[in-house]
């Protein structure tokens, strides 16, 4: 089995329809849908430890680096799972200046032995565990130059992609800004794609922005390294800042067309 065929199992339909029991399961307990994803990744890192080692992960921090990340700065990986991107960030950032959060606390486990066996705990990287319920309330006096989520707003209802946004410029200093990835469509609101899986249009993305007094743009450089296109959507890169962030931009801006699927495709 190749590298990237493990990294993203295909979409199979008793893989939907189990995802779709257990999405019920949460409900009837009065479960909300944070705690579905949380068991969900708990239960994919119990089951595969070793996912996300079989591809390189250094393509995010180079992105990062790309668009104005520099070594004295403080970066939040939102959603970094088992620091699967997150030992390159550490290696690179000064002593304490990355801070990985996820929902999932199977996975931090993995990220603490991970970042043990690189030998980069005296990095003092920090790693925090985001409840389902209050879910922001750790990270509520932290203060970061850069965002990073990757494949978060992928898996966000637009009720929790709305709370994060709107909680971003309490989280950002006065020149940084979020960098996040999302499946991206050309039809007005948002679309639950299965159980799992939310699409979005940079309209709504923007008018989030916007009632957090935050500008969204769409960077038209990002380019996943497998070909990523999933429920006949491209993953596409959303930019929120205050309007005087430090990041190197080529943006799109908001208002503009939001299809970014190369011609073809």
């Amino acid at each position: 089995m190749s590298a990237s065929t493990r990294a993203t199992p295909p979409i199979t339909l008793s893989r939907r329809i189990a995802e779709t029991w257990r999405y019920a399961l949460c409900r009837l307990r009065g479960q909300n849908y944070l705690r579905y994803q949380q068991q969900r990744y708990d239960r994919l890192w119990r089951d595969d430890p070793h996912h996300f080692s079989y591809s390189s992960r250094q393509f995010q921090l180079d992105y990062c680096l790309g668009h104005g990340l520099r070594r004295g700065m403080r970066l939040l990986d939102f959603g970094c799972g088992p620091v699967a991107a997150g030992l390159a960030m550490i290696r690179y950032l000064d002593p304490g200046g990355y801070v990985g959060a996820d929902i999932s606390r199977t996975a931090l486990n993995l990220g603490t032995d991970r970042i043990a066996a690189a030998e980069l705990a005296a990095r003092r990287p920090d790693l925090v565990l985001l409840p389902a319920t209050e879910w922001l309330a750790p990270l509520a006096r932290r203060s970061f130059d850069m965002i990073w989520a990757q494949s978060v707003l992928t898996h966000m209802a637009p009720k929790d992609t709305e709370t994060l946004i709107s909680a971003v410029p309490h989280m950002l200093t006065p020149t940084g800004c979020l960098l996040a990835t999302f499946y991206l469509h050309d039809t007005p609101g948002p679309r639950r794609a299965d159980i799992k899986d939310w699409s979005y249009d940079l309209a709504t993305l923007a008018h989030y922005a916007e009632a957090a007094g935050l500008q969204a743009s769409l960077l038209d450089d990002f380019r996943h390294p497998r070909p990523y296109v999933r429920h006949g959507h491209h993953m596409a890169m959303l930019h929120l800042s205050t309007g005087r962030s430090h990041c190197v931009t080529k943006a799109r801006p908001a208002s503009g067309p939001t299809d970014t699927a190369p011609k073809g495709a």
